[in-house]
């Protein structure tokens, strides 16, 4: 009988220094990509820093429409609710002043659950700062005339990283400061917020004081022209005043009111863009566009100006002179006041 043999079958496994060369070449290997890993987290960090500075300066542009073209060019007041402090719109707001804000806010792109957070898993919360009605003084066609008063108002936007639910989100949330008058030219995001973007109704103020300033020029000039018309077609040795008058039914009558009391005119002031004055008609006028300023305050005219009168025996007598009157505070849409010192006087 045959006797057979078993196979001896061996197995090994790592020796102690293959392990520790192992253990060595993944530590370096863990040091040499460990500062891409760092560098990674960093690069993602600042994309998404990047992103949200970019929101909010199209934010920032949606207000700025916001008060150009619904708010007489003035900022929005922050919102306040909804556990929100100091932020940027009440979206739930249905009145025609919230769904105009909302509206120029949509249309930037940004998505309405990340205009007044980060849309993050916390919500960390931006916050919307407005230092309101600051005024400048400027000559009324800029470089000359009399001046007048904008008032405007500058806005700040930051992101910060302030949850929602935080203890941080009391007041102005973050760690910026309060921006105020007195630090508005030096305002800065401070701490951990970022992305800080400051913006002013000032340029939208000047564009519509342009916008005034035209619209005056172009009235005097209509009325200037139809006075001369006027006089070609009447007696060579007319001396009338045709500046024209309201004359349609119901139209008020200023005629014999003293220029000392009545800041220079005899006859008027008149509201252009009143229904039952009819002046601009006369001269092929949109009473809804040059009968008030850009701001919507109203556009007075005297049909007889005489500043230098003593009385009312002059009334009526050449040379003619016109006028047009606005409120000094142009901003305001507020009417003239009557009292030079708060008025602008144009004569033609």
């Amino acid at each position: 009988m045959r006797v057979g043999t078993l196979e001896k079958h061996s197995s090994r496994g790592f020796t102690l220094i293959e392990l520790l060369i192992a253990v060595a070449v993944f530590g370096v290997l863990i040091v040499a990509i460990t500062p891409f890993i760092s560098m990674g987290f960093q690069y993602r960090e600042l994309a998404k820093r990047d992103e949200h500075t970019l929101n909010m300066q199209k934010i920032a542009g949606g207000i700025m429409n916001y008060a150009r073209t619904s708010n007489g060019g003035r900022l929005p007041a922050p919102y306040t609710g909804g556990s929100y402090k100091s932020t940027i719109y009440n979206s739930g707001d249905t009145s025609a002043a919230g769904q105009a804000l909302s509206m120029e806010l949509r249309n930037t792109g940004v998505p309405v659950n990340a205009i007044n957070d980060d849309n993050s898993a916390v919500q960390n919360v931006r916050v919307y700062q407005r230092v309101s009605g600051l005024t400048q003084a400027i000559p009324f066609y800029f470089s000359t005339g009399t001046n007048v008063t904008l008032t405007y108002d500058v806005g700040a936007l930051v992101q910060t990283k302030c949850p929602l639910s935080g203890a941080c989100n009391t007041a102005i949330p973050g760690d910026s400061p309060t921006m105020t008058a007195a630090n508005v030219t030096t305002w800065a995001p401070a701490g951990e917020d970022y992305g800080g973007i400051v913006f002013s109704t000032l340029p939208e103020q000047k564009a519509m004081l342009r916008q005034t300033t035209g619209r005056l020029n172009r009235l005097a000039d209509k009325l200037a022209s139809e006075f001369y018309t006027r006089l070609r077609l009447a007696a060579a040795n007319s001396t009338n005043n045709f500046f024209p008058l309201p004359n349609n039914a119901g139209a008020p009558s200023y005629v014999g009111r003293n220029p000392v009391v009545n800041m220079g005119c005899h006859n008027g002031w008149y509201r252009l863009s009143d229904a039952n004055v009819n002046v601009l008609a006369q001269i092929g006028l949109d009473p809804s566009e040059f009968g008030v300023t850009a701001w919507g305050g109203a556009i007075e005219y005297c049909q007889d100006y005489e500043p230098t009168a003593s009385g009312t025996s002059t009334a009526n007598t050449a040379p003619h002179y016109a006028a047009l009157r606005i409120n000094r505070s142009v901003s305001l849409g507020a009417a003239p006041t009557g009292v030079l010192a708060n008025d602008v006087v144009i004569t033609f």
